[in-house]
């Protein structure tokens, strides 16, 4: 194999759920550490930086997954401004210097415009 893609993910993962509520061991590894666990399943190295946590499912837990850190300052990189960059804009039927008819509908919410 030449590296990890989606499919071997989720087959790993199902893998590790299945054996972490059969095999106590495994699942004492699993929750400690996640991939050194993996490793028992797939011995394929995962990309470099790739994290995985194994959270147990026993009481109440909530789990927060944060976003990346937003750079304080309010400006956009310019790799962020290409991500938004389009040019495209809603359609709206209620704005009456929108062309009305033809065209291409880019998002057609009546719950978005008043």
């Amino acid at each position: 194999m030449a590296g990890w893609n989606e499919d071997d993910a989720k087959k790993a993962i199902a893998e590790l759920i299945k054996r972490g509520t059969t095999d106590s061991a495994f699942r004492s590894l699993a929750l400690s550490d996640p991939m050194a666990a993996i490793r028992e399943i797939n011995p394929e190295a995962f990309p470099p930086g790739f994290k995985v946590q194994v959270v147990a499912a026993d009481g109440h837990t909530l789990t927060a997954v944060l976003p990346d850190l937003v750079q304080k300052g309010g400006e956009l990189s310019d790799a962020e401004l290409e991500q938004v960059a389009g040019g495209a804009q809603p359609y709206n039927p209620l704005d009456p210097t929108m062309p009305q008819g033809g065209g291409s509908v880019t998002n057609l919410n009546p719950f978005q415009y008043p």
